[in-house]
């Protein structure tokens, strides 16, 4: 069996994102453990077949990661998924009659947009000179034919412009009690992985 497989038989309640999306399509080693309501499941780039929970993973730098957390209520659930959204900053057409409102604050600029239940932000670092709008509006552009899971009541994107370790980028949703969590170090894939759990 493969690692993926294998983890699908560890948990077959659950869900998964499609190995696939995580590191454009690299071999993916798979680590998972599930302690206090929390299921934790680690991604690695590999260059051969790696069984599931491989120990010769540990150590290794994950690219990716998905959560599954089980809170005591909705209200619990839904504050942990940190909705931001400020309707208050410089107005930026993103496409597809969709406003995103510019924000600066700590050496960072920030852009953010509402889709449905779905607060998105993208962020750029003010001392790299980088610009939010490009990938703000790479990511509207994806989401219009790609379609991401339906949050119960609250979904977070957070994404950033430079490419950086796996919890830089991440897409955070609940369903009633459950929060799932997909964290990736590139903020396309992290949209991919969270697209491909919606089929």
């Amino acid at each position: 069996m493969s690692a993926m497989e294998e983890l699908q038989a560890n948990y077959p309640n659950d869900k998964f994102p499609d190995p696939a999306t995580i590191s454009g399509g690299k071999q993916i080693g798979i680590k998972a453990s599930e302690e206090q309501g929390t299921l934790t499941v680690n991604y690695y780039v590999v260059n051969e077949d790696t069984p599931f929970n491989d120990p010769a993973l540990d150590g290794q730098t994950s690219v990716a990661q998905f959560q599954r957390k089980s809170f005591d209520s909705k209200e619990t659930a839904q504050n942990e998924v940190g909705q931001t959204y400020d309707p208050n900053g410089q107005q930026v057409d993103l496409g597809h009659s969709i406003t995103g409102y510019r924000n600066a604050g700590a050496g960072s600029s920030f852009i953010t947009w509402k889709e449905g239940n779905w607060s998105l932000a993208v962020r750029a670092n003010n001392l790299e000179q980088e610009d939010p709008v490009p990938l703000a509006k790479q990511t509207v552009e994806y989401l219009e034919g790609a379609f991401l899971p339906v949050p119960h009541d609250a979904g977070q994107i957070s994404l950033r412009v430079a490419p950086g370790d796996y919890q830089s980028n991440s897409v955070v949703w609940q369903n009633n009690q459950t929060v799932y969590t997909i964290m990736n170090a590139d903020s396309m894939s992290s949209l991919k992985m969270a697209v491909s759990m919606a089929k």
